[in-house]
């Protein structure tokens, strides 16, 4: 039986419209679908069939078997937006670890809104949006209205993604783009620190547990700490993988900042050897 946060996380918008997917005469959707990430690859798989690089997994046996599919299905979806959009993904993606190992949680509900909503961007920027965006015309006109303003989170909002290609000026796109890559610096080294002291409170626990060796199997006290050092552990997996989302992250913006630049160098040269030409061509006019 579903719980009031499923039941209310299933009335969400983007819910309501990533129901839309299912095969006609198929039951609606339930939680269980979005969480094991079985459902949103099947999706990703009707926007760009080549969008699914790897097969997903239907047996749902335990969390490694969810971590896969999310992993698989979060991999797609950055190089859809990258390689198909031509869009770098600014926004913090959607934790693995917190969808797939606490699913029924409120956090998990935010990382899976998070998931659909970058899912919504890629129907309506593929070749088949006119497909998808009609469908979306057929929900409540309450959904319609803020299905519109999430599709404005990730086409309009400079804060979720950065065209590789800019579609203003390039003075403005490189301050933009200098303006990502401060925060990314700042958040990575945020990251990088909390990871630091959860390291150091594994070591101080992982060392209390090796000094009560002695103790049962059974004593209190240890099994405590040896509780504290796994949420630990999982903790420093969760900030690890977000490290290293942001580095992979912050390269990207980087190695696009310099071929802006680049670009920029290259027009403000033309224009330098240009102008003495106009000039002199205004002069004899």
């Amino acid at each position: 039986m579903a719980t009031p946060s499923e039941e209310c996380f299933m009335q969400n918008p983007l819910v309501i419209w990533i129901d839309t997917f299912r095969e006609t005469n198929a039951p609606p959707i339930q939680y269980k679908d979005i969480s094991t990430g079985i459902f949103l690859t099947n999706v990703m798989s009707q926007i760009e069939a080549q969008s699914v690089h790897s097969k997903v997994n239907t047996n749902i046996s335990d969390v490694n078997a969810r971590i896969q599919n999310w992993d698989n299905l979060i991999k797609n979806i950055k190089a859809y937006y990258k390689e198909v959009l031509q869009q770098i993904l600014i926004m913090r993606l959607p934790n693995v670890q917190t969808i797939c190992r606490d699913p029924e949680k409120d956090p998990s509900f935010e990382e899976l809104k998070k998931a659909l909503l970058l899912v919504l961007g890629c129907a309506v920027q593929c070749e088949r949006k006119e497909h998808f965006i009609e469908k979306i015309k057929t929900l409540d006109i309450k959904v319609q209205h803020a299905i519109v303003d999430h599709i404005k989170e990730v086409t309009d909002d400079t804060q979720s993604v950065l065209p590789i290609n800019p579609t203003e000026q390039l003075d403005s796109y490189v301050e933009k783009t200098l303006n990502h890559l401060n925060k990314l610096i700042i958040e990575r080294d945020e990251l990088a620190e909390t990871v630091l002291e959860l390291k150091q409170e594994q070591e101080f626990y992982q060392s209390q547990i090796e000094g009560k060796s002695s103790l049962t199997a059974v004593s209190p006290e240890k099994h405590h700490l040896v509780v504290e050092l796994a949420d630990c552990k999982a903790k420093v997996r969760k900030l690890r993988q977000e490290l290293e989302e942001k580095i992979e992250l912050l390269s990207d913006v980087m190695d696009e900042l310099d071929d802006t630049k680049s670009q920029l160098g290259k027009i403000k040269t033309e224009v330098s050897i240009m102008l003495p030409c106009l000039h002199t061509s205004i002069y004899i006019v």
